[in-house]
């Protein structure tokens, strides 16, 4: 790679990486927010909040990656123009190519780990997190021992802590066992914790106190105890399932589903959409690179403003991913538009890189700014005149 080349590609994939990652720490943030409820409401720790967000990362990496992409080579190649450098570059004789060629190949290395990541990285840690909220959701000891309230843990047996510390032990606790129509039992006891074992769940009480109330004779009884274990396993979900969504599946389970996936059977156009999607997404990275080259890649004067041509491809890239997202939906009802998820980035990618080699531009979106600018102009020099006739001066 020539010295000039390298020095785009150095500032291009710099640039590249700072963007990413701030907009995959906003983009972040806005999903940890939805999984606060983990935390709030069902008595789990900041750790395993962590852990489900860090684990989507590498999805949330390919959404923001091709954006990225643009916004960095689009800024650099900005700053290299207003820095008269393209166009020192260009009097040197530096082609279009040379100029295009780093940025290229930074969106092919983009499209590589797109493509590893969207077959299996970014699947199996979204297939990770429906695991974690699926345990989650089913953790019934979890869910009902929330301080200040009276839960029902199941039918006749209600449970009250006054409070649950970091640690995970229980203090204040109350367990009212009404499920015996010939016998209650309360239980009252300073401290509790749960202690699971290889096929037990117990809940451990201290420093309390048992009130045995037997209905046939109105018998009541009170023993004190210092530790007292009482068995939850029959109060937990067995054999708790999980539904994996097609984004969650790997690219080797959307290709070959489980016979007996009830959920792939009845989604299979779903399946079939997804399958497709994982291979056409990485396809934008160079797809949008040849777009944005066309409209700043070519160096300009001062006076021509560079405004028009960061508009011009900004909107021109937002054309090509909608038309791509299009595709997608209508690939679910309409199997014949899957060509289009492939036609459109490879398609417009080939019309892109023509344009590039046999040295053609784009000059419409300069003539929709000048037209912008005139009517504005116009616009102006209308309400200037109105407003001089309206305090009785002359209207020429």
């Amino acid at each position: 790679m020539r010295l000039i080349e390298y020095y785009i590609f150095r500032r291009v994939t710099i640039a590249f990486l700072a963007v990413m990652v701030v907009l995959t720490a906003v983009v972040w943030t806005t999903q940890a927010l939805r999984q606060l409820d983990v935390v709030t409401s069902k008595g789990q720790t900041i750790g395993l909040f962590l852990e489900l967000t860090m684990l989507a990362i590498p999805f949330l990496m390919l959404l923001t990656a091709p954006i990225a992409l643009v916004m960095a080579m689009v800024s650099i190649y900005n700053t290299l123009n207003g820095d008269s450098e393209l166009v020192v570059m260009s009097s040197a004789g530096v082609s279009r190519w040379q100029l295009l060629k780093p940025s290229l190949i930074l969106g092919i290395l983009v499209t590589i780990a797109m493509l590893f990541m969207s077959t299996w990285i970014a699947p199996m840690g979204l297939k990770s997190v429906r695991v974690l909220l699926t345990q989650v959701r089913a953790d019934v000891i979890a869910t009902v021992l929330q301080p200040g309230r009276f839960m029902a843990i199941e039918s006749g047996l209600t449970v009250h802590i006054r409070d649950r510390l970091r640690d995970g032990s229980l203090q204040g606790l109350v367990l009212s066992d009404e499920r015996d129509p010939a016998r209650s039992q309360t239980y009252l006891a300073a401290t509790g914790r749960i202690v699971e074992t290889a096929d037990t769940t117990l809940l451990v009480m201290r420093d309390g106190s048992m009130q045995r109330f037997d209905r046939t004779d109105d018998d009541m009884s009170i023993v004190q105890f210092d530790a007292y274990a009482f068995d939850l396993t029959s109060m937990l979900p067995n054999n708790v399932s999980t539904t994996f969504r097609p984004s969650e599946r790997t690219v080797f389970e959307l290709m070959n589903p489980d016979p007996d996936d009830k959920y792939a059977a009845d989604n299979a156009d779903r399946m079939r959409v997804e399958l497709h999607d994982r291979f056409a997404q990485p396809l934008y990275p160079i797809t949008l690179v040849l777009i944005g080259f066309l409209f700043v890649g070519d160096p300009q004067t001062l006076r021509q403003g560079r405004t028009a041509s960061v508009m011009g491809a900004i909107v021109m890239i937002g054309a090509v991913r909608f038309l791509g997202f299009a595709a997608t939906t209508l690939s679910v009802r309409f199997p014949i538009a899957t060509l289009a998820m492939y036609g459109i980035p490879v398609g417009s990618a080939a019309i892109a890189l023509w344009m590039i080699l046999t040295n053609r531009t784009i000059h419409v979106h300069e003539r929709v700014s000048a037209a912008i600018s005139d009517w504005i102009k116009r616009a102006t020099e209308a309400r200037g005149r109105k407003a001089l006739v309206a305090r009785g001066g002359p209207a020429s």
